[in-house]
């Protein structure tokens, strides 16, 4: 039998979890049905968590505008992105969102 990667067992997992929080029971009765042992879903939902609140989808957040969106093409004027971490992107108000996205993922 092949061993599985500390990668595919992460997966597997947060698999797991998800499949968890849509299920509707208790971790108790989850975790008998997935035969895992409960100290170990605790395990990995901690993980999982710690993992979501450092890079997780909430990197970005809703941005609402005040009434109408106006298309600025002025140079010399800049939008500034700023991470929880401190780390500031500054970068024109024109530039592609493919761009800032490339940008985003560079950091």
């Amino acid at each position: 039998m092949e061993k599985t990667s500390a990668e595919d067992r992460q997966h597997r997992m947060f698999q797991l979890i998800d499949e968890f929080q849509r299920s509707g029971k208790t971790r108790k009765v989850f975790c008998l049905e997935q035969n895992i042992a409960l100290s170990k879903f605790y395990y990995w939902q901690r993980k999982s968590q710690e993992i979501s609140e450092n890079e997780g989808p909430g990197l970005f957040v809703p941005v609402k505008t005040g009434g109408r969106t106006r298309h600025v093409q002025s140079p010399g004027q800049y939008v500034i992105l700023q991470y929880p971490n401190g780390v500031s992107l500054q970068v024109p108000v024109n530039i592609p969102v493919a761009t800032i996205g490339t940008l985003i993922h560079l950091i």
